[in-house]
């Protein structure tokens, strides 16, 4: 009876999603390679536990006592990989595709509607009818977030950042098979962009790093501007340092969706900056962007 007891305690049931966590990590840890063929069947099956795991004073002891910084420093290595992998496929599936006109969301298969429709909350959320300028950071291989955009508002110039030689080029093809003239995708490092120009900045999870791009934002954004930050919740932590806890106080926030379980744990916050942007540093001679033309 005691170690029954024991066992459904809150200590029990944080060291029970541990010791699952160290099952997924053993399983994933021999296979670094994209070509790895049960890497990606692996990883669908550790992102279905932690978007089915539903116990969350356990998660919580285990965030408070576990080691979580040294298990999301290896599933946001995997993550990262495993969106590397899928975006390839997108790319693929809509590079066979490519015809003017038309939006794009009833060209996507199934397994590449979610990274599209996501946006839906961002557009629900947000009033984009002033919005003239708009730039997704990490835009990738497949700009879904871009053309969700595309296909559901009118903003004149949406701009596709990375640092990725190989994704701007497959997102470039595909914007330009399309024929989506208001898109334009820009080599840039969402760390050392300067966000002034932008009346929306969209900031997704795999923008890194996330502490240097929020006081980027926060120093060079104009106030009023809107951010649109993805942030993880509940076991999405375990991939993605959450920034709200940590939010610079010249970004308050405005609106938030629901969070419901997805494959990465993640929801939309709206945020908006507050005060006028502090002037860089006068030691500061890192990189400079120029001004991004409009499309």
């Amino acid at each position: 009876m005691t170690e029954r007891v024991a066992e459904n305690s809150l200590d029990g049931r944080a060291g029970r999603f541990r010791s699952r966590l160290e099952c997924f990590r053993e399983r994933l840890a021999g296979q670094w390679s994209e070509d790895d063929a049960g890497f990606i069947p692996a990883m669908e099956d550790f992102l279905r536990f932690i978007a089915q795991y539903d116990d969350k004073d356990a998660y919580a002891a285990f965030e408070r006592r576990g080691p979580i910084r040294e298990f999301r420093s290896f599933f946001a290595d995997c993550v990262l990989r495993f969106a590397w992998v899928m975006e390839g496929r997108t790319y693929s599936e809509l590079a066979s595709k490519m015809t003017a006109g038309g939006k794009i969301g009833p060209r996507l298969g199934r397994s590449t509607w979610g990274s599209y429709a996501r946006m839906g909350d961002a557009v629900k959320l947000v009033d984009f009818s002033s919005c003239r300028r708009l730039v997704v950071m990490g835009c990738g291989r497949a700009p879904c977030s871009l053309f969700y955009l595309h296909d559901w508002t009118d903003v004149p110039c949406l701009v596709g950042i990375d640092r990725d030689p190989e994704s701007l080029t497959m997102s470039r093809q595909l914007a330009e098979g399309f024929g989506l003239d208001r898109i334009r995708i820009v080599g840039a490092d969402a760390a050392d962009l300067d966000y002034s120009e932008f009346d929306v900045i969209y900031w997704g999870p795999f923008a890194q790093p996330r502490h240097k791009i929020m006081e980027r934002l926060a120093t060079t954004g104009r106030p009023g501007s809107v951010v649109i930050l993805r942030d993880p919740f509940f076991t999405g932590t375990l991939l993605f340092e959450p920034m709200v806890p940590a939010l610079d106080p010249r970004l308050a926030i405005c609106a938030e969706s629901s969070g419901y379980p997805g494959r990465f744990m993640l929801k939309h916050y709206v945020l908006r900056l507050t005060t006028a942007p502090s002037p860089p540093p006068k030691h500061d001679d890192g990189p400079r962007q120029a001004p991004i033309a409009c499309c």
